[in-house]
């Protein structure tokens, strides 16, 4: 998932239209991902489900382009340089995300792939060289702390699904550190369709290795999932248009929520008191760290 650069010009009607954007995005990739949960008891390997996700956003995306320009942009040594990497690790991170979903709690891995603030916060460090202080300490603590909290490490359970979900959360901040500079030669349009044709390429192969024929509901479900990651993507990339990132992201935890109401009605499995610690330790760590970020942006 990218993100484009701040909004220039913030107006109250703006930040109302972002917000509406992005909680519509929040539901749509939320319910995306209970069908991922559903497909859990099936057959479909979670690389098959990262190929059929980026299939059809790709598909549309080469309609707009060659709708809007009559062709669709090139590939050479440089985009392969810039995203062949990024894509295996895009492609990586999903497959870890959706083996969460399919074997771990709804709620639970939702929560935790929230941690992705944090590890922009750690990769920051080596990547960008920035300093590690004491503020970004205690955020990174206090959100953490929120993850062991949710996994419960202590009970005997399989905390499998919790780790896929922290491996995409880092995979997810990777993605976020690195791509800045691709904004400076890339549209929006043109990012998310150079990964998602890279996820495609990438995924296919092991894909045919687990392949396993989908059932006509299976197939459904795989449509249903593209489709709607990929008007997700769309409301992300206008809400980010309309209003600053930081502002708009906070809005994302409302997922957290969704996932919730999700589990209850169609997995009878009520909410926790541990979860609802654990979220409010992971969003305030990851809001303190974006927020003190920001700060320390304007002050330079």
């Amino acid at each position: 998932m990218t993100i484009p650069k701040d909004a220039k010009h913030v107006t109250h009607e703006s930040i109302s239209f972002a917000i509406s954007y992005m909680l519509f995005a929040m539901f749509l990739f939320t319910t995306a991902n209970t069908v991922v949960k559903y497909l859990g008891g099936l057959n479909p390997a979670p690389v098959q489900i990262v190929f059929f996700r980026n299939l059809i956003p790709l598909i549309g995306l080469i309609l707009y382009f060659y709708v809007k320009h009559k062709k669709i942009p090139h590939i050479d040594r440089n985009v392969v340089k810039n995203f062949g990497l990024r894509s295996l690790f895009s492609t990586c991170g999903l497959s870890c995300l959706f083996y969460a979903y399919m074997h771990g709690n709804l709620s639970d891995v939702t929560a935790i792939s929230f941690t992705s603030p944090l590890f922009i916060s750690i990769l920051a460090i080596p990547l960008l060289h920035e300093a590690l202080t004491w503020q970004r300490i205690v955020g990174l603590c206090v959100g953490f702390g929120g993850v062991v909290v949710i996994t419960n490490p202590s009970v005997n359970v399989d905390l499998w699904p919790g780790v896929c979900a922290l491996l995409y959360a880092c995979s997810a901040a990777y993605l976020m550190v690195t791509d800045r500079k691709l904004r400076h030669y890339y549209t929006g349009v043109e990012i998310v369709y150079y990964f998602s044709l890279g996820c495609v390429l990438i995924s296919a192969v092991p894909m045919f290795l687990w392949w396993g024929w989908p059932s006509q509901i299976e197939w459904f479900a795989l449509g249903i999932i593209g489709l709607l990651g990929g008007f997700a993507q769309l409301c992300i990339a206008l809400a980010y248009r309309r209003a600053r990132a930081t502002l708009v992201a906070q809005t994302a935890y409302v997922s957290v929520v969704i996932a919730a109401i999700y589990n209850y009605f169609l997995f009878d499995t009520s909410p926790t008191v541990r979860l609802g610690i654990g979220v409010v330790m992971v969003g305030i760590g990851g809001i303190y760290v974006v927020l003190h970020e920001r700060k320390q942006k304007v002050s330079e």
